[in-house]
């Protein structure tokens, strides 16, 4: 395979690797810090797993003063398909509350 991936393909390639090895690093040493803010959490109810119902804010109380969770209806990508206005929705409204 690799003496297939040549030239100006294989630099791409080479290149990909490079930025998700350092995506990867980044994300491995990454110490959130508290932060003195409210937050909104907005999960799309089809993606929340059995698992996740314990812990509904994902962790986000570690690091938030306080944690909104808004659920919507439909699948992650679903929310941001045209004519799905409940994200707006949700967004209009915290920001109206913030």
């Amino acid at each position: 395979m690799a003496a297939i991936m040549t030239g100006k393909d294989g630099r791409r390639i080479t290149s990909l690797r490079r930025v998700i090895a350092g995506s990867f690093a980044a994300w491995r040493a990454y110490l959130p810090r508290p932060l003195d803010t409210d937050l909104t959490l907005v999960r799309s109810r089809d993606d929340i797993r059995e698992t996740e119902r314990d812990d509904l804010t994902l962790g986000w109380t570690e690091v938030a003063r306080s944690v909104t969770v808004r659920e919507i209806p439909g699948s992650h990508l679903e929310v941001f398909r045209a004519g799905s206005m409940e994200l707006s929705k949700v967004i209009v409204s915290a920001m109206s509350n913030a």
